[in-house]
């Protein structure tokens, strides 16, 4: 039986008697995220830790795709929590929030432990316009969650201001480490060469600036 398991997918209808045929793969472009999150039972478990100006745009983000589908914890200070988010369930998504305690170092572990995450989103939780500060506090963040997942395969999103802050995390195949502000000045090149694009990221600037 384990033989026949092993080789079946390489035979053919006429190689195997009395067995169907195998079911059709599904093409890379259906393998849609709405999709696969629709056949789980329960839902995506995503930590969040920090809170910063793109949580907003995350949270619609993940309406998009169906709010039923995420259970999200955020562990980000009162105070950025407050100024970026403000709310429990932001576009609809239900999210339980924990406050995090700079001061206790054992606070953070506890709190993603306590989540049970099925993947965490490291982002910075900006006071002031000091990207590198922020940077550098993210980075510790980044650094315990990788040391609370021990050996198992935690998926780790670390969303960082510089991109010099992104390269000197360690390297870690759980871990991949984006640039914001290398996003945003690709996507301002790219703009430069679609008319539509340019527009529609002046409006979203103009709509942000009126946030703030």
């Amino acid at each position: 039986m384990t033989q026949l398991a092993l080789t079946y997918r390489s035979r053919s209808e006429s190689d195997v008697d009395g067995l169907p045929v195998p079911l059709p793969e599904p093409a890379i472009a259906e393998l849609r995220l709405e999709k696969v999150l629709a056949a789980l039972s329960d839902p995506l478990r995503l930590t969040i830790v920090g809170c910063g100006i793109n949580a907003p745009a995350l949270m619609e983000d993940l309406a998009e795709i169906g709010a039923e589908s995420f259970a999200v914890t955020m562990i980000a200070p009162r105070a950025a929590f407050d100024r970026y988010l403000g709310t429990a369930e932001p576009s609809g998504v239900r999210l339980h929030y924990v406050e995090a305690v700079p001061t206790d170092t054992n606070h953070l572990p506890r709190s993603l432990i306590e989540s049970r995450p099925h993947m965490v989103i490291v982002t910075p939780s900006p006071t002031d316009w000091n990207q590198r500060s922020s940077d550098a506090s993210a980075t510790l963040s980044i650094l315990r969650v990788l040391s609370t997942a021990g050996g198992r395969e935690l998926p780790v999103l670390a969303e960082l201001f510089l991109s010099e802050s992104a390269k000197r995390l360690p390297s870690d195949p759980r871990l991949l480490a984006v640039s914001t502000t290398r996003s945003v000045a690709t996507a301002v090149a790219l703009s430069l060469f679609d008319p539509e694009r340019a527009a529609e990221l002046e409006r979203q600037l103009a709509a942000g600036a009126a946030d703030h």
